[in-house]
């Protein structure tokens, strides 16, 4: 009796199990988010009237209502819109007018957000939000009415009302004269998803912030700036701020595959007759950036039309008043580079940690002959393979050579083999040191050289490693071991930690392919190397799209943006030619294009080879040259190149270690 009650309780009890289980799957398949992914986004190219707010909300409310015909879903205006950008200038470190901090226009002009008095600009936008079922974000003076701090900030209204501010993060001279910086991220959660929200600098000179937002989940991210093309220049010089505008923006896409919505202040501002300000004058060129297509490895698109009529097409250099506007489609924006193979944000954490509290040394000033390799292996031949860089490395110590890369896996060969296995690399792997580099580290010793060479590395446990060995003239260095790898690689294991040498010409940080677009690459700046070596094997057989110049903008637009904005020379080393499996047909083809570069407007540096291999033409269509071909360049090494990463990111590195930290749970 007693085991017939058991067995019915036990029936009871399961039977209650199996239903709850159902009821929550039916309560989460029906709660599942589901976001829409056509959005109408407009950005205003705005003259500011500086110094009267009136003025200014009368426009922006026009723009609204022009949005408002053309079904816009989110309107942003620029930086500053509210008051205008520009400072009173200051001469000997007085002011001409001889203001104070309080006494400044954007101290006297700063709203809270959200207010209580019906005037202020947040209530009168959110009437015609509600109104118009819109989304605007401008850019304000705010003050903290709990402690009287003035923050840079962009105020973001919906439909429902105020939302709140997003204040920037780093301000820079001459907003430090009269605000504090803000320290919070600002998600927008909309029916389109997570939209990120930010400033100017924030965006372009600080990619921990867009890197947030993408691992957060955001595919747009509304940013309005206050750029004058006076940057790099004279004010009438708009080459260097055309350059910087566009590489800037592109390289944030680029990497996280997703939109940017940038409205840019337009026109000269003048201050009435009693006030000095400064020169600015600003181009426009509000713009609407995004994906092209399903990869991030696609260059980044243009959107956007000017509203009124004629419709003119949105680009950076547009500098005519007014409303522009595009339908994006946001299911292009695939936020690649934030799987869990290629996205680490507990490593991010203990690495910005760990640079939070570094010691940093002084950058070198010298100059050093480097060289980089266009390689071509023969498959799963490492006999053959090591006589080729043994004949590279003579070469490139003849010729007086500190430092010669070599491509990732160029001691084995890349690809998987024609049955899809990986068995190759495995076969042919050694440990490090091995016989293969003990040969390499006899000629490093003789040409007083050093050698970074990709291969397959096993370990003494005997897990296998995509590695770089790092050979000098004192011998085997040891081996940095790839840290995010190729989802379609499953071969060898992941390392963990980065690899830094040092040389008598200063610290060079070491990175494997996509690797390059990574917080990989800050951490190497942060600790003052002023040399990054990427080894890699892209291959336009690789990807999907066989008609994309995605090696004119990989070779271009993203070395440009890492090296600029991190102030590094990065030294890339691609494989060539056609590799051929063991029964003689093509695994893949490689276009060489290995280059090294430097920061745009500090001594930059396009090393690049005869046409064939240049990163300005197409690779499709063309058999490509077998012979490998080696690029040399010496480079000049200066303090004041890295002094300005210096000058700006210790202060900042601890908060990013805290958003890694929060991220790190979240993803």
């Amino acid at each position: 009796m007693n085991r017939i009650i058991k067995l019915n309780l036990f029936t009871y009890f399961s039977l209650c199990a199996i239903v709850l289980i159902f009821i929550l799957k039916f309560i989460l398949y029906f709660n599942t988010t589901t976001y829409q992914n056509s959005i109408v986004v407009g950005v205003v190219n705005f003259h500011s009237e500086w110094g009267d707010k009136a003025a200014n909300i009368e426009q922006m409310k026009t723009y609204i209502e022009e949005a408002s015909t053309h079904g816009v879903n989110i309107l942003v205006f620029p930086e500053l819109a509210l008051t205008g950008y520009s400072d009173e200038e200051k001469r000997d470190g007085a002011y001409l007018n001889g203001l104070r901090k309080n006494e400044k226009m954007h101290v006297q002009l700063a709203e809270t957000v959200p207010s209580l008095d019906p005037l202020a600009s947040s209530n009168q936008i959110a009437g015609l939000c509600e109104k118009y079922n819109m989304y605007v974000v401008y850019g304000l003076p705010e003050r903290d009415p709990s402690n009287d701090t003035v923050y840079n900030a962009a105020a973001i209204i919906s439909p429902s009302g105020v939302e709140g501010t997003y204040r920037k993060i780093n301000p820079i001279e001459p907003e430090t004269s009269w605000c504090v910086a803000g320290s919070d991220p600002f998600v927008l959660d909309t029916k389109w998803g997570p939209i990120g929200i930010s400033i100017c600098y924030d965006t372009y000179a600080y990619p921990e912030l867009s890197r947030y937002y993408g691992a957060k989940g955001c595919k747009l991210i509304l940013n309005p700036t206050a750029s004058s093309k006076a940057y790099g220049g004279a004010s009438n010089d708009m080459t260097k701020w055309f350059w910087y505008y566009t590489n800037r923006l592109e390289g944030v896409v680029n990497t996280n595959g997703l939109y940017i919505a940038s409205a840019n202040l337009i026109g000269e501002e003048t201050a009435p007759i009693d006030r000095t300000i400064a020169d600015n004058t600003f181009p426009g060129g509000s713009v609407i950036v995004g994906p092209s297509g399903s990869s991030k490895d696609l260059p980044s698109t243009y959107y956007g039309v000017r509203a009124s009529s004629p419709y003119i097409p949105a680009k950076p250099l547009n500098d005519e008043e007014g409303l522009y506007l595009a339908t994006l489609d946001l299911s292009l924006a695939t936020l690649e580079g934030f799987s869990t193979e290629m996205y680490k944000p507990a490593l991010y954490q203990t690495w910005y940690t760990f640079l939070a509290s570094a010691d940093k040394e002084e950058p070198s000033t010298a100059e050093v002959r480097v060289g980089v390799m266009d390689f071509t292996p023969v498959w799963g031949n490492k006999t053959a393979n090591l006589n080729q860089i043994k004949e590279a490395i003579i070469k490139s110590g003849e010729d007086g050579l500190k430092l010669l890369l070599f491509p990732e896996l160029a001691l084995s060969g890349y690809s998987l083999d024609e049955n899809g296995t990986s068995t190759m690399q495995e076969t042919l792997a050694e440990s490090i040191p091995g016989p293969s580099t003990q040969e390499i580290a006899a000629l490093c010793k003789k040409y007083n050289l050093y050698v970074i060479l990709g291969m397959p590395e096993k370990a003494e446990d005997d897990k296998f490693y995509n590695a770089l060995a790092i050979i000098g003239p004192q011998g085997i260095i040891g081996s940095y071991r790839k840290i995010h790898p190729d989802p379609s690689s499953s071969w060898y294991e992941t390392g963990e930690t980065p690899f830094i040498i040092e040389t008598e010409f200063g610290k060079i940080g070491l990175c494997i392919d996509d690797e390059l677009s990574t917080e990989l690459i800050r951490y190497y700046a942060g600790m003052g190397c002023q040399i990054v070596l990427n080894a890699t094997h892209d291959s336009p057989t690789l990807h999907t799209d066989q008609s994309s110049p995605y090696f004119k903008m990989a070779y271009k637009n993203q070395l440009e943006y890492v090296a600029d904005t991190n102030s590094i020379f990065i030294l890339v080393a691609n494989l060539s030619g056609t590799e051929y499996g063991k029964a003689g047909d093509i695994l893949a083809t490689y276009p060489g294009t290995s280059t090294i570069i430097g920061p745009k407007y500090g001594a930059v540096t396009h090393a690049k080879h005869e046409a064939k291999n240049d990163y300005y033409v197409d690779y499709y269509g063309e058999p490509l040259a077998e012979m490998p071909s080696l690029l040399s360049e010496t480079i000049k090494l200066t303090k004041a190149r890295l002094g300005s990463l210096y000058a700006t990111l210790p202060s900042k590195i601890a908060l990013y270690a805290t958003w890694y930290q929060k991220l790190k749970f979240d993803t």
